[in-house]
């Protein structure tokens, strides 16, 4: 299964690639009638629907793609990884134990 959820594999040429490139210079090598580019986000809302990523995963894949320094880049590493997902799950589960 993919990244995002889905049952059926894609073809090798419109995997997505781990290496930064300007959307324009991403094409498949010929024109397949129905095919069309992914829009910006598409993949990751695809995971978030399936459950493979949470809210905040999600928003930390958008922060590593658009992190400029290290430090940013650590820190869309921990959201996507899900460290602040559960430490807002551990918050939810102790404001209910309290009663909030």
């Amino acid at each position: 299964p993919h990244f995002w959820g889905s049952p059926c594999p894609s073809p090798p040429f419109l995997s997505p690639s781990p290496c930064p490139s300007p959307p324009h210079s991403i094409s498949p090598p010929a024109r397949v009638p129905g095919l069309r580019p992914a829009e910006p986000g598409e993949f990751s809302l695809r995971a978030f629907r399936r459950g493979k990523l949470d809210l905040p995963a999600a928003e930390g894949l958008r922060d590593l793609i658009g992190a400029e320094t290290a430090a940013q880049r650590r820190q869309a590493l921990r959201e996507l990884r899900g460290e602040l997902g559960q430490l807002y799950r551990g918050w939810s589960h102790a404001l209910t134990q309290v009663g909030l």
